[in-house]
This record gives structure tokens, C-alpha cells and sequence, in this order.
């Protein structure tokens, strides 16, 4: 494989996330602003108007919304028209957003939010890295992935839309990095060159039939869903759509190593000096990479650690 000349920075993990949403092709952004997670939004809305992304076709709607809530919203409407459609939040914001989340899912809508990991109020506000914002959506239907290095924000949003929107899945992938530990600090990135990204990215294309809006295909819904009619199918399919989702989540990333010579495990988890190890730490996030040092540190003294990071918590491998 000959690799691809990168374009290497330094980059912060939010506009990692930016850059990384453009690359991948997208159509339509809503955005709030809530602290981690403003900069995402802020280097989107320069990102649409600037040059590089112009000349080679990219007519990015960028749309200020009033509350998460609305930014939801207006992602289920984008993607209900067949748009490939972004946005990013934290913490209360996503909390606000849950009501939309659970639309995504239920109509299975293949979305990307990019989650800058922010601990819940109370007592008092707590803006500092906690998982428990995305947590609480871990039963909501949505899939969900951890992610551990600002290198590997940048490329597990460029690989999500070739998984929520592929035929098997159609769900809502929602990639989750520390607020502040990974969204404010800046490390080398390496971009893939637009041209060579198209090579992997998923070709655009309206494959959900069974939402996709379109005047020439008028289509009738009943609003009310009664528990003898069609409810418990929804949710069996969903299920079983997180089920198949495993096997498009490996071939993904083997697809994108062969690529660009780069990847995460399996992209269900990551092992680390895990094939002799009579000892293994399990954990998911930075954290993770901390536990790798650790098992370095045991192995000088005799023990036999290793690690296994959970990258995909939705399905859950």
C-alpha cells in the first residue's frame, strides 16, 4: 500500500471533529454552542465558507439553532430529506436533545453527533470530562463509540457515516471524547487528503427508502403507534440492526487500515499486549491509554498485564 501524503498539524480535538465532518461530506450542520463543545461549531461555521472546501464543491447549510432541543430537531428533519447531517453537544445539551435522539433512533435516521464528554449538574455546574452525559443514553437505540487520541477523533468521524448509513444499520452513531482532556488540547493530526478520503467515504446517496422525503414519492404515516400494532417490531429491528451494525463496524475499519495504513483494534476493542496477559485492565476513553502505561509499568515488574480498551460501547462487542 503506498500511503497517502497527510496534511499533519496540530490540531485541538474539537477541530478535529470540524475538519473531520467536512472531510467526510456533509450537508447540513445544526448547532447550539454548550462549553466543551462550542469550538466544534464555531471552526464549522468558518470551515463552510472557506476556499479549500468551496472549490471542491461543498455546499455545507449551516444552520443557528435556538436550543439542543431544535438542533435535533432540525437533524431529523435534514436527514429525513435524505441530507447527511452533524452537529455536536455535551452534557445538558445533550440531555435537552434526548427527546430528539429517541426520534432519531425510532426512524432510524443515520446522523453523526459528535459528544464532547461533560459531567451533569448537581450540585452546582460541572463542565470537566464525565461520561455520564452519554451514558444515559446507552438504552435509547443509538450506537455509540469512545474514542481515546485527538489522531483517532479525526478519524472515527470520518469512518461514521460509512457505518449509520450503511443498509444493515441505519442508525444514529454518536462518537464520545473527553471534554476539555481531548476537545481543548492541541496534538499532531493528520488530515487525509480530500481526494483520497473519497476513495473510503461512503458515496452519497438516498438508501433509506423508508423516511426519505421526496415529492415525487409521496408516502402516508400514521403519528400514533399503538402497542398491538407496530411498536415491539420497531424495536426488535432496531436491535437487530445493533446486532449486524458489529460486523459493518470491523469491516469499516479493516477497510480504512487498508486505506490509510492506520486503525483501532478491530473498532470494537483494542488490545494491548493482551495475548499472554493473566491480568487485564478493561477500560474505555483516555483512560484507556493511561492503562496501557500501566501494564508497560507491571510488565518491568514481572507481571502479566495487558489491556483491553472498549472502543465501541453501543453495540456493545
Amino acid at each position: 500500500m503506498t500511503e497517502p501524503k497527510f496534511m499533519e498539524g496540530p490540531l485541538k480535538g474539537n477541530f478535529a471533529s470540524a475538519y473531520a465532518a467536512m472531510d467526510a461530506n456533509i450537508d447540513v450542520c445544526t448547532a447550539y454552542p454548550i462549553t466543551p463543545q462550542t469550538t466544534v461549531v464555531e471552526k464549522l461555521s468558518e470551515l463552510v465558507g472557506e476556499k479549500e472546501f468551496i472549490e471542491r464543491g461543498q455546499n455545507v447549510e449551516f444552520v443557528r439553532m435556538e436550543s439542543e432541543h431544535s438542533v435535533g430537531a432540525g437533524l431529523v428533519g435534514a436527514s429525513f430529506a435524505g441530507a447527511r447531517a452533524f452537529t455536536a453537544t455535551a452534557g445538558q445539551g445533550l440531555l435537552y436533545m434526548t427527546e430528539m435522539v429517541h426520534w432519531m433512533t425510532g426512524a432510524r435516521l443515520p446522523v453523526v453527533v459528535s459528544i464532547q464528554t461533560r459531567g451533569i449538574t448537581g450540585p452546582g455546574w460541572n463542565i470537566w470530562a464525565d461520561y455520564g452525559d452519554i451514558l444515559s443514553l446507552r438504552d435509547s437505540g443509538i450506537m455509540i463509540q469512545f474514542i481515546a487520541s485527538h489522531q483517532e477523533i479525526y478519524d472515527t468521524i470520518v469512518q461514521s457515516f460509512n457505518i449509520s448509513e450503511h443498509p444493515d444499520v441505519m442508525l444514529p452513531l454518536f462518537p464520545a471524547y473527553g471534554g476539555f482532556v481531548l476537545s481543548h488540547t492541541a496534538k499532531p493530526v493528520k488530515r487525509i487528503p480530500w481526494e483520497e478520503l473519497q476513495k473510503f467515504v461512503r458515496p452519497k446517496s438516498k438508501e433509506w427508502p423508508h423516511v426519505w422525503v421526496d415529492g415525487d414519492r409521496p408516502i402516508m404515516s400514521n403519528a400514533l403507534i399503538m402497542p398491538q400494532s407496530f411498536y415491539s417490531e420497531f424495536r426488535i429491528k432496531i436491535h437487530e440492526a445493533q446486532l449486524k451494525a458489529k460486523a459493518v463496524i470491523k469491516n469499516t475499519m479493516a477497510d480504512f487500515k487498508k486505506h490509510f495504513g492506520r486503525g483501532y483494534g478491530n473498532g470494537l476493542v483494542v488490545p494491548y499486549k493482551c495475548d499472554d496477559a493473566e491480568v487485564l485492565l478493561l477500560g474505555y476513553g483516555g483512560i484507556a491509554l493511561q492503562a496501557e502505561d500501566a501494564v508497560d509499568k507491571a510488565r518491568e515488574l514481572g507481571y502479566k498485564a495487558g489491556a483491553l480498551r472498549l472502543r465501541t460501547y453501543r453495540p456493545f462487542p
